[in-house]
């Protein structure tokens, strides 16, 4: 394998190359998503995570807008699952431009372990063993049969889940590549968000 090989995720069947900046597609995927303000966990940013423009009170809108981490400080999402919500409030914490590799790990986790514990809650079964792709799929398929998402938020998960297999597998394994952070701040918007926080509902 070439030194500095590159990895790309598809998005919308476009390629998004994980070591180019894609800040004007970032732009263009992002809407105003009047979310609420609040945090995972007791939402208190921790003396060891310094804070960043994602952590002002008076955000915006657009939470997403120039954000260094991968979920921004407002962004409400939270669970029961403790784990769960240590990484979600690592997310809002690490600068993802100063550290894509710890970030794209988590983000891995965060999207594994979500579909698991969704599952999990669903059947009563312990989910911990199943395989990436088999447990996203399952938890998609779920969440479209109850209404928690709709066809097109299901197809765009469904399609690309070799894709993502390889991808996260790729920052967790291969000792060449890594991760851009702007890929991964758009990969958490589009389109892992609401699948996310539908498996930690």
């Amino acid at each position: 394998m070439k030194k500095n090989q590159q990895l790309s995720i598809r998005q919308h069947d476009c390629p998004i190359d994980l070591n180019q900046n894609h800040t004007e597609d970032l732009q263009k995927s992002q809407t105003s998503l009047g979310l609420d303000k609040g945090g995972a966990g007791d939402g208190k940013p921790e003396d060891d995570f310094p804070t960043d423009e994602c952590h002002n009170r008076d955000i915006g809108r657009d939470v997403f807008n120039g954000c260094a981490t991968i979920i921004p400080f407002g962004y409400a999402i939270r669970t029961e699952n403790m784990r769960l919500n240590k990484i979600v409030n690592e997310l809002k914490k690490i600068n993802a431009d100063t550290f894509p590799n710890a970030c794209g790990t988590l983000l891995r986790a965060l999207f594994e372990l979500s579909a698991k514990v969704y599952l999990e809650k669903q059947d009563g079964s312990n989910h911990t063993s199943d395989e990436f792709e088999s447990a996203i799929r399952q938890a998609a398929n779920g969440l479209r049969q109850q209404g928690r998402i709709d066809n097109s938020q299901h197809s765009a998960i469904c399609k690309d889940i070799d894709n993502l297999r390889k991808i996260f597998n790729g920052y967790m394994h291969n000792t060449e590549g890594y991760p851009s952070s702007e890929a991964l701040k758009n990969f958490f918007q589009v389109p892992s968000q609401k699948f996310i926080q539908e498996c930690l509902r």
